[in-house]
């Protein structure tokens, strides 16, 4: 039954009569989504990092229902579930959608010949000149992490400085003379020039730039080439930009924008390079791979948290919880030690500018919450703590409804433009100032100026030696408000004011996380959730007045953890941090107690903040763990089964076209060995006589060109292929021509008597007298019931069945894949095996990726191919190094940028040098979730199915496991059962 899908007006698709191939015994449906781009064929023409390329033109439309065997070899108890009375909506939404132009990280290391016979050469002198290397490296990122926040800092306290002073003369002398107008008009120019050159730096600079960014660092860290991420112009305009966002007044921190800055530097002073100033220093470089530069990373991300909140294994705790895929003792040790060096360095620089003299140690990172005076707790008061940390839990959950909503509608109609988003800062600082104005002007609360009062008290509207109670939160840096909210004394700040501040500041939070500045999410979250723990922490003041245990400041600390934890939903690391910053663990139960309330009850509602930006951004992270149903599946399910690959010596003329007609970044290399040695075979027992000749088939070899590659495995032309066939109705009735392709066979039947010619190969029948190909009509099948799948092979009346002969030939494995039982060993038999699998390409040899082959091209080590006195075969050509390939690292040149003349064309390159012998592998029958764990365990960038013959049959790679959605089966009462619905392939 076909698979007929319409497109609505609204972009929807509505199926009428829907296949489910249902998986035996493991209870999984599959079905895809139709073509979303119009393709006739349906086929997405995305750029995996593999061999998949588009169908045959002209495939049947029910070829996107995967119906691939659940088992080792065989099929297994396929059936069709009727659902034509069902109608199924398939939402092409952009927001779950997948980006196509996201790439993998290559973390797997490279172990070819020729990184082995460089390993060789290392003696323990030089391991240890490499390891010094790394921790030298940790070292100047510590310290450039920590010079950079300082510049930061300082710069940022010395425009503050002199804004609030200007803005305040104004405020103070026009409460006189009645002009406040220019009051506000002074506060909104200067704020919207500030925070308009950071729109600026982003929107024509670097617009990686924009935003905290975190989710870029975490799918870094993930094995996600993000573009543009860890280079200068992200530094320059991401440090550049955060201090005119931050001093701009708008409602952001430059804590968050730390932990990009730490990633960029790591990955710049590891390279030993900068391709952006195009200079060279020849230094480091062993350490110009995915896999070395990925640590780096990680340890200047957790620079950049230790630099930011002086929380040396916080940071350490960050990296791990928030991005690594990878983790080690020896990798954790250097990072520490880079988190320290950065915390040590910064202090440093501050004690000279914030403390009482240089060398005084007293501020470990850029928010310092101080010294707490009392420390205590009762244990009444911890059902208190997990309270809070689950209200804070749902603010945290609307708070990521709202930007989540906001950030789609942006993406709808501001991010196209430049224009618009340049007038969307505008507003959002002008709205910043005249809510703040307002807040100010309106707010009668005025307290005594010894208590407290922060920097840059303001009288505004209140009586001599008085001061503004909410001005005081809104006319100072962030950090400096938090700290006054944390250690201010009991009664000060009234119910109403920090109810107004807390909605205030959580709205415009809300609003200015996501346009086109360089901001973080992590200061505005503690200072929202500060005031939120003041309020409940002065309500139990005014309940309980003569308790000695009613601390409101202690309340604003786990108000303010537990808001931060209830939008980003750290777990882990916050609660570290935290501690880390007050200096005091007695606190570290009732802050691990109230952020994990905040994160399992905001987990009820959506996912964190920097998850749910990442899905906005359509990437294909992994997270931890798989998803529990993916046990239902099997990689075969998700399996790109149109491989594209190449041999051991193959031609350079071909390799270059490849390379310009296909984007992917490896290809499995693959040998005929196994098949010619079974040609071999067949002829020495005679098989073939009298037979088709050696290649000879109906069979078209050229679709193994376009789908294949030129591995010698030819797949059936499209007229070769069975008709509908009812096979054993009991257990299947379906299309088993379009059946049969999808599981990766091809039914095909040998007349009564003749041979049956697949993969270039002839199989002789020694019962029959039929000789040569003129005695096959491939357009003429037998009767339906001559073809089965499990059990005997039907027999005519008064026939016996044929027993093997001594000069029987065995059936190949990688032709015996999914048969069972018939096949007896004789070649008559073979008319009854008609179950080919079309999709093994040759035994794997090993994986050589994209940037190897361009290397191999443009340093030209191709030649002629010549055969020894031994039958062996080689290249004549040069050997090229490890250094050789690391030289263009990390942009390697394109395709385009090379050519070559006819006669070069013609020369061969052996590719067994260069190789990878052992890539991860795993069989089509293996688990979904077992897939998941090794991809994500490993950081993989392709994973190689085989049979179990280590024949290629397929390949997945990130896109591939992220492409599919898990959603229970509509038509399942019991929810046992699963559908992997496809998700939209956006091209952008």
């Amino acid at each position: 039954m076909d698979v007929i899908l319409q497109r609505t007006e609204m972009g929807d698709f509505l199926s009428s009569r829907d296949d489910w191939g249902r998986m035996g015994g493991r209870g999984g449906y599959v079905t895809r989504n139709p073509d979303w781009d119009g393709n006739k064929d349906g086929d997405d023409e995305d750029s995996d990092d593999h061999g998949d390329q588009d169908e045959e033109a002209g495939g049947d439309e029910s070829s996107r229902l995967l119906l691939n065997g659940g088992g080792d070899g065989d099929l297994r108890n396929f059936q069709s579930a009727n659902m034509a009375n069902s109608v199924r909506k398939l939402r092409s939404s952009k927001v779950t959608s997948i980006s196509t132009k996201f790439e993998s990280l290559d973390y797997d290391i490279l172990e070819n010949d020729i990184y082995v016979k460089d390993q060789a050469k290392i003696d323990r002198k030089h391991y240890v000149r490499l390891e010094a290397a790394r921790w030298l490296v940790m070292f100047f990122v510590g310290v450039l992490t920590a010079v950079v926040a300082f510049l930061i800092d300082y710069c940022l306290t010395q425009i503050s400085s002199v804004k609030f002073g200007w803005i305040s003369d104004s405020i103070t002398r026009c409460v006189d003379d009645e002009c406040l107008d220019q009051s506000v008009l002074l506060w909104m120019g200067i704020d919207i020039f500030l925070v308009s050159i950071a729109c600026l730096l982003v929107l024509f600079v670097e617009p990686i730039a924009q935003g905290s960014g975190i989710p870029e660092i975490k799918c870094y860290l993930n094995g996600i080439k993000i573009p543009h991420v860890v280079r200068f112009k992200a530094l320059l305009t991401k440090t550049v930009g955060v201090l005119f966002s931050v001093s701009g007044g708008l409602a952001c921190g430059k804590e968050g924008p730390m932990i990009h800055t730490g990633s960029v530097i790591a990955a710049g002073i590891s390279q030993g390079k900068s391709t952006t100033f195009n200079i060279d220093l020849n230094l480091f470089k062993a350490f110009r791979t995915d896999h070395e530069k990925r640590d780096f990373v990680s340890g200047g991300a957790a620079a950049g948290v230790s630099a930011a909140f002086g929380a040396p294994i916080g940071g350490v705790l960050f990296s791990l919880e928030e991005g690594a895929s990878f983790w080690n003792q020896a990798l954790t040790w250097r990072i520490f030690f880079c988190s320290m060096i950065a915390s040590f360095t910064l202090n440093v620089l501050l004690s000279g500018t914030k403390g009482t003299s240089w060398g005084a140690m007293s501020s470990p990172g850029l928010v310092n919450f101080g010294a707490f005076a009392s420390a205590n707790y009762n244990l009444f008061e911890l059902p208190i703590f997990i309270a809070m940390g689950a209200v804070a839990g749902l603010f945290g959950a609307l708070f990521n409804a709202l930007n989540h909503r906001l950030t789609v509608f942006r993406f709808k109609y501001i991010y196209h433009s430049k224009a618009l988003r340049f007038l969307e800062v505008i507003l959002v600082a002008a709205a910043t100032v005249i809510v703040s104005f307002t807040l100010i002007y309106f707010d009668d609360n005025c307290l005594p100026l010894g208590e407290k009062p922060g920097e840059n008290p303001l009288e505004f509207f209140c009586q001599e030696h008085t001061y503004n109670e909410i001005a005081t939160m809104l006319f100072n840096t962030p950090e400096e408000s938090i700290k006054n909210l944390f250690h201010a004394t009991r009664g000060d700040y009234s119910p109403e004011t920090l109810s107004i501040f807390f909605l205030v500041m959580f709205c415009l939070s809300c609003w200015t996380y996501g346009i086109s500045v360089p901001a973080g999410v992590f200061v505005p979250a503690l200072l929202t959730g500060a005031a939120y723990g003041r309020l409940v922490g002065n309500l139990l003041y005014h309940a309980f007045p003569d308790a000695d245990w009613v601390d409101p400041g202690k309340y604003a600390l786990i108000g303010a953890a537990s808001m931060l934890g209830g939008i980003v939903r750290m777990t882990i690391s916050l609660t570290v941090i935290v501690v880390e910053g007050t200096g005091n663990i007695s606190y570290g139960l009732p802050l691990m107690l109230s952020i994990m309330a905040a994160k399992l009850v905001g987990d009820l509602f959506n996912e964190g903040i920097y998850d749910l930006h990442i899905h906005l951004r359509r990437v294909p992270i992994l997270h931890w763990e798989a998803p529990l149903p993916m046990q239902h599946f099997h990689a075969s399910h998700v399996m790109s089964s149109n491989v594209v690959c190449i041999q051991e010596f193959d031609r350079v003329g071909r390799i270059v076209e490849l390379l310009r007609t296909t984007t992917h970044n490896a290809f499995p290399v693959v040998t005929d060995d196994g098949i010619q040695r079974w040609r071999q075979q067949l002829q020495q027992r005679g098989g073939a006589a009298g037979g088709l000749p050696l290649g000879a088939s109906t069979m078209t070899s050229g679709s193994a060109g376009t789908a294949g590659g030129s591995s010698g495995v030819p797949r059936p032309s499209a007229s070769s292929r069975m008709p509908n066939i009812n096979l054993n109705a009991s257990v299947m009735n379906f299309n088993m021509s379009t059946a049969g392709h999808m599981m990766g066979i091809d039914i095909v039947r040998a007349p009564a008597g003749g041979q049956l010619s697949t993969l270039g190969t002839s199989y002789g029948s020694t019962s029959s007298g039929n000789t040569g190909a003129s005695g096959n009509d491939w357009g003429a099948f037998p009767p339906e019931s001559q073809y089965h799948v499990n059990g005997a092979a039907p027999t005519t009346a008064g026939s016996t069945p044929n027993t093997a002969s001594p000069s029987a030939v065995p059936l190949p494995p990688f032709l015996n894949l999914n048969v069972r039982g018939p096949y007896t060993g004789d070649s008559a038999s073979l008319q009854h095996a008609p179950l080919v699998n079309e999709h093994s390409y040759g035994t794997l040899c090993g994986i050589i990726l994209r940037s190897q082959l361009i290397t191999i091209l443009k340093e030209r080590a191709f030649g002629p191919r010549v055969v020894n006195a031994q039958g062996e075969h080689s290249v004549q050509a040069k050997v090229l190094t490890v250094d050789d390939f690391r030289a263009s690292y990390p942009r390697y040149p394109s395709i385009d940028t090379i050519s070559t003349t006819a006669y070069e064309n013609e020369q061969f390159m052996d590719l067994r040098p260069y190789l990878n012998p052992t890539p991860y592998t795993l069989k089509h029958a293996a688990p979904l979730s077992r897939v998941y764990r090794i991809f994500r365990g490993l950081g993989l960038r392709h994973l190689i199915i085989t049979d179990r013959f280590n024949q290629v049959v397929g390949m997945i790679t990130r896109k591939d496991l992220t492409r599919f959605e898990i959603v229970p089966n509509p038509r399942s009462g019991d929810g046992t059962r699963w559908i992997l619905q496809e998700r939209q392939m956006i091209d952008d």
